[in-house]
């Protein structure tokens, strides 16, 4: 998979930093310099390690209710006699 754009790239960005401040909640450091807390502090995430996953959790949830609506929109230009690079277009027309 190839990740562009500014967004794209930052989205992916925090779910590696949330996959890492669970590996730091179990014990498990994640690097020798900066800890994934203090990364996140600096990008304006406040409260606990508890809170801050709570935080990117949230995301993560939109982030994947987003991908089911645009594969169920797909899916339903599919069953309408679209091949799937036609339905993927006529999506990416309509916006996500």
């Amino acid at each position: 998979m190839i990740i562009t754009g500014k967004d794209n790239i930052e989205l992916f960005r925090l779910m590696t930093l949330r996959q890492g401040l669970k590996l730091e909640m179990s014990g498990l450091k994640v690097s020798r310099g900066v800890s994934i807390v203090k990364i996140l502090k600096k990008m304006g995430y406040t409260g606990t390690r508890k809170q801050m996953l709570a935080q990117l959790d949230e995301i993560h949830a939109q982030i994947h209710k987003t991908d089911d609506d645009y594969e169920a929109r797909v899916t339903a230009l599919e069953e309408e006699g679209l091949t799937r690079g036609d339905a993927q277009a006529v999506v990416d027309a309509q916006g996500n």
